[in-house]
């Protein structure tokens, strides 16, 4: 379950410069415990980050994510991964396989790109600061 998020918040937030909206998405993944991406039939989808790297975007929030299921994405979906299940088996995943992830990129910006080791840490920084504790689904 996500929070609530509204049109003038969404398009304020979007706008943000890379390291505010990777922030916002620390603060947020940490405090609802979720991370959204998006998936079709054949998977989750990948970009390149220019130097050749293949990434995987996340967001914050299911709005941001399917905000970007346009063009060639059309036929994709927004999907949430529990962020324990994020931490211990996507960052871990994604770094035994030479992929970094595109973190909260907009129609009109590039995601901060981050390694899955350095996300994970400051996701775990992010819980720790806030005192979060897990919820178990």
């Amino acid at each position: 379950m996500s929070y609530k998020l509204d049109i003038q918040e969404f398009n304020n937030i979007s706008e943000f410069a890379g390291p505010q909206r990777y922030a916002y998405f620390l603060d947020k993944a940490a405090e609802w415990q979720e991370v959204w991406t998006l998936s079709s039939e054949e998977g989750f989808v990948t970009l390149g980050d220019g130097a050749g790297n293949v990434c995987v975007p996340v967001w914050p929030h299911r709005d941001f994510a399917a905000a970007l299921a346009v063009g060639e994405w059309s036929h994709c979906k927004a999907e949430s991964v529990n962020i324990v299940e994020f931490m211990e088996k996507w960052a871990q995943g994604m770094a035994r396989a030479g992929y970094l992830f595109a973190v909260f990129p907009t129609i009109n910006n590039t995601g901060v790109v981050a390694e899955p080791d350095r996300l994970r840490c400051d996701l775990l920084d992010e819980i720790k600061r806030k005192k979060i504790h897990f919820i178990n689904e």
